[in-house]
């Protein structure tokens, strides 16, 4: 719910944001607003999960935010005073931005635990109640109760923790 619910109203500024644009950043603009469509509309594909998305969707568009983001980035520093000079980072990137997925986010996350110590079935138990929960209201005590739920004791915890 909160990513769909994030993605429509940044759907709508962007809609509105691309009407307003001044000549010199409207193709960014446009290019910005149908990136985002086009993730609105595979994110509906999953479900709203972030997690199933296939990575070269997500990739596509941060690749077209960095192209339209650096420009509109340029034009808001040089003509309207707002926020650092892009070209003093024209790159913006950290190693890590860069590093190839083998699979969608669960599977990744799914391979991770099990390579930890769970089991598939704990994991993919774990990954569907991530899925289900606010992430801002993940505390240490609901963290260990998704844990005791998907069947991961804590003496196991302990076990798994080293």
């Amino acid at each position: 719910m909160v990513v769909e619910q994030g993605i429509t109203e940044l759907l709508q500024m962007f809609t509105q944001a691309q009407q307003i644009a001044p000549p010199e950043i409207a193709d960014d603009m446009a290019t910005a607003r149908n990136s985002l469509a086009t993730l609105a509309a595979a994110l509906v594909e999953v479900e709203w999960s972030l997690l199933d998305l296939e990575p070269a969707i997500l990739d596509s568009f941060i690749a077209a935010g960095d192209a339209s983001g650096t420009d509109t980035d340029q034009f808001n520093f040089e003509v309207c005073g707002i926020g650092d000079d892009p070209s003093a980072n024209p790159d913006g990137d950290s190693e890590a931005d860069n590093l190839p997925l083998e699979g969608t986010r669960n599977e990744e996350i799914e391979a991770d635990l099990v390579a930890a110590g769970l089991t598939e079935d704990e994991a993919r138990c774990i990954i569907a109640k991530i899925g289900d929960d606010d992430p801002d209201a993940m505390t240490e005590d609901a963290v260990l109760l998704m844990f005791l739920e998907c069947g991961v004791s804590v003496d196991r915890l302990a076990q798994l923790s080293g």
